[in-house]
């Protein structure tokens, strides 16, 4: 298996914004921890990164048509499409290209760690 590891707490946190869109495409799943949010946090994929004609392939930051997706809760075994569990680890299957945490504005987490991983 390769995995790869990153923490998104300050992407999520940064003037407001409350999300990350992250590119999720050539791993088999990701696992996202999440600890301590001040809020609800919504998961959202999306395959349309807003490519255009003949040149720009899009990337996670320009995606759009955003739908609700569920992941599933790795205590409990519960498929959901949000979070307000103050410590919990979702695992996210191809659900799109791109994959986009969220919440209200100002909404804030302790942590963020999201892991990318591939079985060979």
């Amino acid at each position: 298996m390769v995995s790869r590891q990153v923490d998104l707490t300050s992407d999520f946190n940064t003037n407001n914004v409350s999300k990350v869109q992250i590119d999720i495409s050539g791993w088999d799943y990701v696992l996202a921890h999440i600890i301590g949010p001040s809020a609800t946090i919504s998961f959202n994929a999306t395959n349309d990164g807003h490519e255009s004609t003949g040149g720009y392939l899009g990337d996670a930051s320009s995606a759009q048509n955003w739908a609700s997706v569920q992941g599933t809760n790795q205590s409990t075994g519960t498929a959901t499409t949000s979070s307000n569990s103050n410590n919990a680890i979702y695992k996210f299957s191809s659900v799109g290209k791109f994959l986009q945490l969220t919440a209200a504005a100002g909404t804030t987490v302790t942590k963020l760690l999201v892991q990318f991983a591939k079985i060979q």
